[in-house]
């Protein structure tokens, strides 16, 4: 089996097209989505969404839930349609130090969302947490007051970047390490935006940009060529309170919005006077346990945790025997093929035990024996199993 296959079996899934309908609907719902567990919910979001333009908002409980959860995505979409929005603080509860990379992925994030509300509708999923909720993020005026697009072709001469990069707050130096850095060789420009996690090479040739590109500013390596670019500054430096606003309020109506214990989350939220319900008039879709708006319908995907076996290989080969004769399909994931190959291994020392008998389970049996197989092998890493009735 291959991470598409898995993949296709939820994107065809009735339970998910049900949703991706609802996401298409022009007038913003509630939804309710039961009986998720482990990582589906990474899943039914990544193939509910598929192929899906827009804009969607993924909000878990708690800071490790969510790294979980975008690491999931990771897994199963383009890296390019998935942003993750921390807080601005290394200790995002004592929100005593700031994290330059940190700020840098909020930035990210706000040009993403520029970026789209300017027309470039294809699909942004972003994941994030209460605590990163909380601070309140610039508006888009001032956004747009302290961003410079740039494109190649433009008419532009280096001097006119140089100083409106002074301008933003940019620093000049020899090489660049960190955002909020640039350097001038010849005929190029290297910027390091907070809106990438990438520096920019900017190329010219007279008075016209020839070529963007990312690269890797230890290898010099160009990473990705650019069309088009927005320089941003630390949004974050001497700006004062009038001009921030809460993050949910950048949203607008064509946006999704999922919520895990949208309960809790308000809660948290509501201390700071931010309550997600009185945020705008997006689509709430929530999971998890702890329900809070009443929906316009529900989903139940009947699954139930993945039992820990806790290196127990009798038990879950038993477990796995068990299940083939239920007609589940048993699918084991993991990041190594060594790590299957030893599973196997496992089995067949088990299975040669007196009162054991023996399975097929391998990829290279025929069609008739596939039917009799023990569990599929699929090289691929999410953070926790389930079982879907």
């Amino acid at each position: 089996m291959k991470a598409r296959d898995l993949f296709e079996i939820y994107h065809n899934d009735v339970r998910t097209r049900t949703i991706s309908e609802w996401i298409e609907s022009p007038s913003p719902s509630k939804l309710h989505l039961k009986g998720i567990s482990g990582s589906l919910d990474a899943l039914v979001c990544a193939t509910s969404l598929h192929e899906l333009p827009g804009l969607a908002v993924i909000i878990l409980s708690q800071e490790e839930e969510a790294t979980y959860f975008f690491n999931d995505l990771l897994q199963l979409i383009i890296e390019e349609k998935v942003f993750f929005f921390p807080s601005s603080y290394k200790n995002s509860r004592k929100q005593d130090v700031i994290d330059k990379a940190h700020v840098l992925r909020r930035t990210e994030v706000f040009d993403q969302i520029k970026t789209y509300k300017d027309g470039n509708i294809q699909q942004k999923i972003i994941v994030t947490y209460p605590e990163a909720l909380k601070e309140k993020v610039v508006s888009e005026i001032h956004l747009e007051e302290n961003s410079f697009g740039i494109n190649r072709s433009q008419d532009i001469d280096q001097d006119t970047l140089i100083d409106r990069l002074f301008e933003m707050g940019f620093e000049r130096t020899d090489f660049i390490f960190e955002p909020g850095k640039f350097a001038v060789r010849g005929g190029i420009i290297d910027v390091f935006s907070y809106s990438n996690d990438h520096p920019y090479r900017i190329e010219f040739e007279g008075d016209i940009i020839s070529s963007i590109r990312t690269f890797d500013p230890e290898t010099q390596i160009s990473i990705k060529k650019k069309g088009t670019v927005n320089l941003i500054p630390d949004l974050q430096e001497n700006i004062t309170q009038d001009a921030m606003v809460s993050f949910l309020s950048l949203l607008e109506s064509k946006a999704t919005v999922w919520v895990k214990d949208a309960k809790l989350v308000d809660e948290l939220l509501s201390k700071t006077k931010q309550p997600l319900l009185e945020q705008g008039d997006y689509s709430i879709f929530e999971f998890g346990t702890h329900f809070h708006f009443e929906p316009a319908a529900t989903i139940d995907f009947r699954t139930k945790p993945q039992p820990s076996f806790n290196k127990e290989f009798d038990m879950l080969l038993e477990d796995l025997t068990v299940k083939r004769k239920d007609n589940f399909k048993n699918i084991i994931l993991s990041d190594s093929a060594n790590q299957i190959e030893r599973l196997y291994a496992i089995f067949q020392d088990i299975a040669l035990k007196p009162g054991k008998h023996s399975v097929s389970y391998k990829d290279d049996v025929n069609e008739k024996d596939k039917k009799t197989q023990l569990f599929e092998p699929l090289i691929l890493s999410l953070h926790e199993g389930f079982i879907d009735h």
